[in-house]
């Protein structure tokens, strides 16, 4: 059975940590690569002494899994502090990309150190499953005015606003369909926030804070802007969305070779948008390999959360008796929940060795056969010699089993 993707295996997914040289920023005492996984290097915005200061009375980070900071990444670009260009294979972070003061430089600077081709990869919070929830999302506005004002550190706006609209929130509420947004309430008093951002000016304090709130698709378009206006060397190779009762989303950009005009740049990344949203838009496909004791015309039903229903189901007719063939049903991108499966409209014996469930044409998962069960008119079933087998009773109509799905088909459809 397959298993979902954790968050770590998606930032890293289709890197070679083994053989390739990269840099992680933000690892702090979770490192997504260790330096027994490879070549890593690690960079944040302080050292590794002053890192431990700050959470030497932290109940949640432990000092002694702080990980050595290799470069310190303030003031000077990444070019400088590493005194490397076009050099690394990747660069991965978690939860970092909306602390950054200035996103735009972020990531010209992350280009600047990678080769071309090189990936970078991040997860992001989804506003709509955070303490974000009443934060407005990121516009292009905000990230060119952080951009010509050369923020290193998060500005006046930044901090009022994170601790300003921060709200407690519960992420299987978050989730539900009768969840009510409107009920959700600011956590902080005001004066909680101008005190950090008086902090902030006055004792010159860093006072980390969510700089940025996306939703998938703003995240997407920012992007978008950025690529028009030539302020992005990337392009989108990988686009992992928020599953359910979760809270980020994971993308893997690719550098595109610096030396192409800024059209070509665009087209590229343009490119990779449409190969995403085409990703989404293809059928799912539904292979159940089959042998029945009559021709007839199956058919299967999917539930996208409302029960099943005619208008939810695909049919098709075949003519082997006795003999295995293989349906393929092509069902819309659509969740799934649930299906159902109609061998015949008579009484029939059938068996099935397999079913394949590939979606948006690509990722494909098997179902084990012990998530098939009985549903109308079956008389008896069981599993024999790698198979699923059933007899239906003589007087029935529309004989039909359950397939159950795995979470991770109902969360990646």
């Amino acid at each position: 059975m397959n298993q979902p993707l954790s968050v770590k295996e998606k930032i890293l997914y289709g890197l070679d940590v083994k053989s390739q040289v990269g840099v992680e920023i933000g690892a702090l005492a979770n490192p997504l690569v260790s330096k027994e996984d490879g070549d890593v290097r690690y960079i944040d915005r302080a050292t590794t002494d002053e890192i431990k200061e700050w959470y030497k009375k932290s109940d949640v980070v432990s000092q002694d899994k702080i990980v050595d900071v290799d470069y310190v990444w303030g003031a000077c670009s990444l070019s400088e502090v590493t005194g490397v260009e076009e050099g690394f294979d990747y660069c991965v972070a978690a939860h970092v990309i909306e602390h950054v003061p200035d996103l735009i430089s972020w990531l010209k600077e992350i280009a600047a150190i990678l080769k071309d081709g090189g990936i970078a990869s991040f997860s992001v919070p989804d506003k709509r499953y955070t303490f974000d929830y009443l934060r407005p999302e990121t516009i292009p506005a905000d990230l060119l005015d952080a951009y010509y004002r050369k923020l290193r550190k998060p500005s006046v706006r930044h901090i009022f606003d994170h601790f300003s609209s921060f709200a407690e929130l519960d992420i299987v509420d978050a989730w539900s369909p009768e969840f009510d947004g409107s009920l959700v309430k600011p956590a902080n008093d005001s004066r909680v926030a101008y005190q950090a951002c008086r902090d902030a000016v006055h004792k010159d304090k860093y006072i980390d804070s969510h700089c940025w709130v996306f939703i998938e698709e703003s995240f997407v378009e920012l992007l978008t802007v950025l690529s028009k206006l030539d302020l992005l060397d990337f392009k989108i190779s990988h686009f992992f969305r928020v599953e359910k009762y979760t809270f980020e989303f994971v993308v893997q950009l690719e550098k595109i070779p610096s030396k192409l005009s800024s059209e070509k740049k665009h087209d590229l990344f343009l490119e990779s948008v449409e190969l995403i949203k085409r990703e989404r838009s293809r059928p799912h496909r539904i292979l159940i390999e089959f042998a029945a004791s009559r021709e007839g015309v199956a058919q299967i039903y999917y539930d996208t959360g409302k029960g099943f229903n005619e208008f939810e189901s695909v049919c098709i007719s075949y003519d082997k008796i006795n003999e295995k063939v293989t349906l393929e049903f092509e069902l819309p991108p659509v969740p799934l929940k649930h299906l159902r499966f109609d061998p015949a409209r008579n009484p029939v014996d059938f068996m099935i060795s397999s079913v394949d469930v590939s979606l948006f044409g690509e990722d494909t998962y098997t179902i084990d056969l012990k998530l098939l069960r009985p549903l109308n008119g079956i008389k008896y079933s069981k599993i024999k010699n790698g198979c699923y087998c059933v007899k239906s009773k003589k007087d029935s109509q529309d004989p039909a089993i359950e397939i159950f799905l795995q979470e991770e088909i109902i969360h990646r459809s």
